[in-house]
């Protein structure tokens, strides 16, 4: 009882806790020769196999990053951050843990191994490969008894909303969130699922706001990221990567995978996530996008950011170029490398695989970083996502010095 007795939430007048991003961490991608066409190695580019349309399993291995999250990686991530972070992340704070996993490659191993030999698999396998079943395992990991659990599928949007609800749980009470982005789906039965739709480029590179884009590549990936009240930060002394300091999302029903052309969804979380934060548009300094390479979303989300940005453009870029598209994973490694490219050389990471001369006019109007880093003028960032099913979110995270 002492130690249920330790975790009860007593009745109580609270202050709103502001919330901060401690760290992110990921999983990296084995290093491999840049793609002439990504010729970025300073950000250690993918290289990606060119005829992405021949779908047979004896090409999985070259369709894919070579890189395959899985728990034991989850697990591995955590302790790390656990490590970095001893004095901040024990097991006594009131925790909460928020996850968004896709496992469907987990999952499909463990069907093959309980048909091959059925009494070798246990239920607790199964449930480990489910969405309640990584956040017991996370817990397990840290030590912790007690936490406020919630597991989400987003999709596209998913980590941006693991932000918003890390925030929302910091306000609630808690001292510290752990959020947890898995994507391990990136298989061939996928890949010809998304093929289908038209949205796998053939020409094997992600090239967002070019006039010839044609389309994204799918990756696995893996994020687990701390977020902290302004009161243990405080108490702690841990320095933060950013406060978060405003967040909106919004679900439409224009389609099932497609996006409304008028980018209204988004147009409003962005709306409401500056509202917030307290700001107006010009105090936005960088705009992580969504940027997946494909004809409907650059259009949308560059129509989006010109009608509310037009006056003051901020700095726009887009990381899926240098990692795939990991789905419910992708925007959290992708902050991660934006973060740490701004914390360790104050540079925002430019766009790879588009030049100047090769932007879609749709896009023109938009402040590109494009080939090259630039220095980031310090202030805000907006970090923007949109996926499958009419999920769009935006955030707004303050940087700090």
């Amino acid at each position: 009882m002492t130690a249920i007795a330790n975790m009860s939430y007593k009745p109580q007048t609270m202050k709103k806790e502001e919330a901060f991003l401690i760290d992110i961490l990921t999983i990296e991608a084995e290093r491999l020769e840049p793609h002439p066409e990504l010729a970025v190695p300073y950000y250690g580019a993918i290289q990606w196999e060119k005829h992405v349309q021949d779908f047979t399993p004896d090409k999985e291995k070259s369709l894919f990053r070579r890189l395959h999250p899985s728990l034991q990686n989850l697990m591995r991530v955590t302790s790390i951050l656990r490590d970095k972070h001893p004095s901040l992340m024990t097991p006594r704070r009131r925790w909460a843990i928020l996850t968004a996993p896709q496992l469907e490659k987990e999952r499909d191993q463990e069907h093959l191994r309980a048909l091959e030999s059925p009494r070798k698999v246990t239920p607790t396998a199964g449930l480990a490969l489910t969405a309640t079943g990584l956040n017991f395992l996370i817990a397990r990991a840290l030590d912790i008894r007690f936490y406020q659990g919630e597991s989400i599928a987003h999709v596209c949007a998913s980590g941006n909303h693991l932000l918003k609800m890390a925030r929302d749980a910091i306000r609630e009470g808690a001292h510290l969130v752990l959020i947890a982005s898995i994507n391990n789906m990136a298989s061939i039965v996928r890949a010809a699922y998304h093929n289908r739709l038209g949205i796998i480029s053939k020409k094997g590179v992600i090239r967002p706001f070019h006039k010839d884009r044609d389309g994204t590549i799918m990756a696995d990936g893996l994020a687990v990221a701390l977020v902290a009240s302004s009161s243990l930060v405080k108490a702690t002394g841990t320095p933060p990567l950013a406060r978060i300091a405003g967040a909106g999302g919004l679900a439409d029903a224009y389609h099932m995978y497609g996006l409304d052309p008028e980018g209204e969804a988004l147009q409003l979380s962005i709306e409401k996530a500056l509202s917030e934060a307290g700001i107006l548009p010009p105090e936005v300094k960088v705009i992580k996008s969504h940027g997946t390479g494909t004809q409907q979303n650059d259009a949308v989300e560059a129509g989006v950011i010109k009608r509310l940005f037009s006056r003051h453009p901020p700095y726009v870029t887009a990381l899926k170029p240098y990692f795939g598209h990991s789905v419910v994973a992708s925007a959290l490694v992708e902050l991660s490398h934006l973060l740490k490219n701004i914390k360790e050389r104050n540079e925002i990471v430019p766009i790879p695989t588009t030049s100047p001369e090769d932007v879609d006019p749709q896009c023109k109007d938009l402040n590109l970083v494009l080939e090259s880093p630039c220095a980031f003028p310090g202030g805000y960032l907006l970090s923007l996502a949109a996926g499958f099913g009419g999920f769009h979110s935006a955030v707004v995270l303050e940087i700090l010095p």
